[in-house]
């Protein structure tokens, strides 16, 4: 059991991709035993479908509904999941170090 659960929000925005590689990258660097998810809102499909937690196609809306819809949906999934001690949301352009 993964004690940490890491997700972040993603739409579709032109600077996605590289915030994505970038977060994936410095996780990977800086943190252990976790579990990475993202929630995609009208994203593209470049992210690795082992991190996509939930991809909303039907309902694009871009600012704060869009992260806010997110992260309750992040907030529903750790808390009905019994797999989990932490989480953290990270915002689409954080980048642990």
């Amino acid at each position: 059991m993964n004690k940490l659960l890491v997700a972040s929000v993603y739409v579709d925005h032109v600077r996605s991709k590289d915030w994505y590689s970038l977060q994936k990258k410095y996780l990977s660097h800086t943190t252990f035993d976790y579990d990475y998810l993202i929630y995609l809102n009208g994203s593209e499909n470049f992210y690795d479908p082992a991190h996509i937690l939930y991809k909303n196609t039907s309902f694009f809306s871009t600012g704060q509904e869009a992260h806010i819809r997110g992260m309750n949906f992040i907030v529903d999934y750790f808390t009905s999941k019994n797999n989990y001690e932490y989480l953290l949301i990270l915002d689409s352009d954080a980048f642990p170090i």
